[in-house]
């Protein structure tokens, strides 16, 4: 990633020690380690971040990492298994450019639930508890236990600027319910841990997330002095005022909000630097779109993308 910022490669890197005794000079081997240390600390940021992908009412086992051709018909898959770079691991023969980097995957087939119904279940696997409640409702109620990214809203490190935990294109939510399903949110820690929800289509070729950019009456230098405005009304009030959690919680959602705006990282969330080629190689859907979001979210220092497959079937307007 950021070796394209110099004018080696990283198989440049990998042949330093003999091409160092076929005439580089010190100052190329110093350019070379100043790459080098780069890569080694992006890799170790991306050690850190994770793009977690939930399929909501997504594909099963059997039609995807598990195929068991050997089975009977009525327990087997209808598709046929293909080999993977790694032998004895096969796929489902529509996952042909993921076989061939299987060896860059870890499969884990022994995960599962005892919950049989929908909205209980997919709160079990977000937030990685049995579900709390008789499983009556898939409505999500303040009691619930907190989400994986809501704890990651929490706990994990934040970067550039940008929010450290990110949900898109949307909270998950069956047709017709009033309420999100349960699992997704801070719960019981508060919503002010739940993740930023960043919505829209970043299918669109001109797609910019609201709210992250500054708006055309604004410059720079004017939300600066806007801030300087805001922490002067601070001051004036009493001060046990801002000792109150809620107001601590909005003056913490302000500088949040104030430090996105005034970073670059910002334009993580628009899509136009992405090249067309690129673009099409993830496929022209909303959710094809949003895998690629994610990957521009985490390289901008993002530790926590969630994605959420969106069911066609969902009615729009009414998260």
């Amino acid at each position: 990633m950021s070796s394209n910022q110099h004018n080696f490669t990283r198989r440049d890197l990998l042949q330093v020690g003999s091409l160092s005794l076929l005439g580089l000079t010190t100052a190329d081997l110093a350019r070379l380690r100043a790459a080098s240390n780069s890569d080694a600390a992006n890799a170790k940021h991306r050690r850190n971040s994770c793009v977690f992908i939930f399929l909501f009412g997504g594909p099963s086992h059997i039609d995807l990492w598990d195929m068991k051709p050997g089975a009977p018909a009525e327990v087997r898959g209808e598709f046929q298994p293909v080999n993977t770079k790694v032998p004895g691991i096969d796929l489902c023969e529509h996952l042909p450019l993921m076989a061939g980097q299987m060896d860059k995957f870890c499969l884990v087939r022994s995960m599962n639930h005892k919950m049989n119904v929908h909205g209980p279940a997919c709160s079990e696997m977000i937030t990685g508890r049995e579900y709390p409640f008789p499983p009556t409702t898939d409505q999500a109620r303040p009691e619930d236990w907190p989400s994986l990214s809501s704890l990651a809203m929490r706990y994990a490190k934040s970067y550039a600027g940008l929010p450290s935990s990110i949900v898109l294109p949307w909270y998950l939510q069956f047709p017709g319910q009033g309420k999100l399903i349960a699992g997704q949110t801070g719960g019981r820690m508060g919503r002010h841990h739940s993740a930023m929800l960043v919505e829209g289509d970043p299918s669109q070729p001109d797609f910019e997330s609201q709210g992250f950019q500054l708006a055309d009456d604004v410059t720079p230098n004017r939300l600066v002095q806007r801030r300087k405005l805001l922490n002067q009304i601070e001051k004036l009030h009493n001060p046990k005022l801002f000792n109150d959690e809620s107001v601590k919680m909005l003056g913490s959602n302000y500088k949040r909000a104030f430090s996105l705006l005034e970073s670059r990282s910002r334009e993580a969330f628009s899509m136009k630097a992405e090249p067309q080629k690129l673009r099409d190689q993830y496929g022209d859907s909303k959710i094809a779109q949003s895998f690629l979001l994610s990957r521009r979210l985490v390289e901008a220092g993002a530790s926590l993308v969630t994605v959420n497959w969106e069911d066609p079937t969902k009615i729009s307007g009414t998260n």
